[in-house]
């Protein structure tokens, strides 16, 4: 299999000069912060950073999940101005574009597959988020992280080393902890490389889930240590199943529904103490009540968001943030995607798909019902479309390679017809 350094110069110099693009990008759009989840994210970060722990608003606070805090806390206690500190998404762009330059040499045991680092940097969708304070430029080199981990280790089932075993449930359960909605896809992960294993299978799997299960056991036991609650993830999963579950909502609505109501009903009821914590168990009852009481409607939505999840572009609920461009670039990049990966599939007689291959397209349907459950944007899939984009190139390899054969097979015939 080629090795990084030995893929073509021009690729080289193009995924360089790319950086340079992405990192000068958020420079001048990332700051300043636009939405308010990067400003949320920022205040925990701080809080850590200046020894208050999870704390958000002045009170401890488990409503953001932990690992984009803790990854941006660093660099606050450096003091690094916000110019600096939206530098970090980028940075993990590229890392998720090495990952994905390696995944595609390793697919199409062609040099030329790196190419596919050059897709992950340049899908819209993924430069857009390098240009914010979000944790998806982090969701998305994870996820290619555990996809490369995955491909590597099929090709090497006989190795079954427990460093490999313990990497993986840790960058699952990073992931998990970062965009919680993408937890499924790390479990699946994990359990789809354990199960592939040909000996000691039960070795790797105890490794890789106690590695998984270790950070967010320590995560929920502060919780309940702070808020005597059990908390695995964060608090906001009951407001998010009550966002997307409510009378108001629609398969496209996200965010921007009105749950005043409930605020008020449920702030009336308790008085003394209505924070993230006390109100999350409460928004989940009130939106399993809605969803049992109304079980037609709630169908109807629910498959509703679930093809609202394959939309190439929602609308930014800061409305001021989109536009027509943007919305028409984000269309023509996914259906290249599809495109690339309808050729990948199409062409797999001249490179059979491999099982991870298969997964990460049976992960990117599955997320759609999943992520349902709740409310479905298109940030919230982005991560998994650099999967997709990793295809798209590795599709392009193989189709070129089969033209050139061709051609070269033609040209062949024909000097051998001209010396009969």
């Amino acid at each position: 299999m080629p090795r990084l350094r030995e893929s073509p110069r021009g690729v080289i110099v193009a995924f360089a000069l790319l950086s340079l693009v992405l990192f000068a990008y958020a420079a001048t759009a990332g700051s300043p912060l636009r939405f308010q989840d990067e400003l949320d994210y920022r205040a925990v970060a701080h809080a850590i950073a200046t020894g208050k722990g999870f704390a958000f608003e002045g009170h401890a606070s488990a409503y953001r999940p932990p690992t984009w805090p803790l990854v941006l806390a660093p660099f606050i206690v450096l003091g690094l101005p916000m110019q600096a500190l939206v530098l970090i998404s980028p940075a993990l762009l590229i890392a998720a574009g090495v990952f994905g330059a390696a995944i595609g040499l390793h697919v199409t045991g062609n040099r030329w597959g790196s190419v596919a680092g050059i897709a992950v940097l340049v899908y819209p969708l993924n430069a857009y988020a390098s240009a914010t304070l979000y944790p998806q430029a982090l969701a998305t080199a994870l996820v290619l992280a555990l996809a490369l981990f995955g491909l590597t280790l099929d090709s090497r089932r006989n190795d079954h080393g427990g460093g490999a075993a313990v990497m993986v449930g840790l960058a699952g359960a990073a992931l998990t902890l970062a965009v919680p909605v993408l937890g499924f896809t790390a479990v699946a992960m994990i359990a789809a490389m354990a199960w592939r294993r040909r000996s000691r299978r039960a070795r790797f799997a105890t490794l890789s889930v106690l590695a998984f299960a270790l950070p967010i056991a320590a995560w929920t036991t502060r919780n309940w240590i702070q808020f005597h609650k059990f908390i695995p993830v964060s608090s906001s999963s009951g407001l998010n199943l009550l966002i997307g579950n409510n009378p108001a909502a629609t398969p496209t609505s996200g965010v921007d529904v009105d749950i005043t109501s409930y605020r008020e009903r449920l702030s009336s009821i308790f008085p003394e103490r209505f924070d993230d914590i006390s109100a999350d168990g409460r928004y989940q009852h009130a939106a399993i009540e809605w969803i049992t009481g109304h079980p037609g409607d709630a169908a109807v939505l629910f498959l509703g968001k679930t093809a609202n999840y394959f939309v190439p572009y929602n609308a930014p609920v800061t409305t001021a943030q989109g536009s027509s461009l943007q919305e028409l670039i984000a269309y023509a990049a996914f259906a290249l995607l599809l495109a690339g990966v309808a050729c990948r599939i199409a062409l797999r007689k001249s490179l059979p798909v491999t099982f991870p291959e298969k997964l990460w397209l049976w992960l990117f349907v599955a997320n759609a019902p999943v992520m349902a459950v709740f409310f479905t944007r298109v940030r919230f899939r982005q991560p998994l479309d650099a999967l997709l984009a990793v295809e798209f190139a590795v599709g392009m390899v193989v189709l070129i390679t089969a033209i050139r054969a061709h051609r070269s097979g033609s040209a062949k015939g024909g000097q051998r017809a001209s010396h009969l």
